[in-house]
């Protein structure tokens, strides 16, 4: 109750039961370990946002919802509330519904500008190290790496087992 400081709007070192505060996730999860406060999911990770997720996640801008909307997320399903379960079931579901789009934009040779900025941190460094496999494929296929050959034991085996076959000689 000598934590008044922490709520701006509060004139004295106390505060009240039931003050609805904004805090930093790492100060709610002591108070949530502590069992001294009840916390409710920031807005974006709120039943109506999941059910917005639910119908078409590969529309919604993630970057302005949170540039870590996953990890966050996932730190969320962490602490124990009664939606845990199904936040942690959104995160897996928005990130399948997505992946196959991130892939794609992977793949392609060229993109509209601004076509990443609905994608959230992790989702960009996907997409960038997918374009830089993919340059890297590319590279290859057109290059090579040289002519491929028979490696020394292989030939060896070859020839043993031809001289087998021709003096008919047979293990047991």
């Amino acid at each position: 109750q000598i934590l008044g400081g922490i709520d701006p709007r509060s004139e004295t070192s106390v505060i009240e039961q039931g003050t609805k505060l904004e805090l930093p996730y790492w100060i709610a999860k002591v108070f949530l370990e502590d069992g001294v406060a009840l916390f409710e999911y920031p807005k974006i990770f709120t039943e109506m946002y999941r059910d917005v997720l639910k119908a078409d996640a590969s529309v919604v801008d993630l970057f302005k919802m949170s540039k870590y909307f996953y990890e966050f997320g996932r730190q969320l399903t962490f602490l124990r509330h009664r939606d845990s379960e199904e936040l942690s079931n959104t995160l897996i579901q928005t990130f399948i519904d997505r992946f196959r789009k991130i892939s794609d934009w992977a793949q392609a040779t060229s993109l509209e500008a601004g076509t990443a900025d609905k994608l959230e941190n992790l989702e960009r460094s996907i997409m960038a190290r997918g374009q830089k496999a993919q340059s890297k494929l590319s590279y290859w296929l057109a290059h090579g790496v040289g002519t491929i050959t028979t490696a020394e034991m292989v030939g060896v085996h070859n020839k043993r087992k031809k001289l087998e076959e021709e003096f008919n000689i047979h293990k047991n």
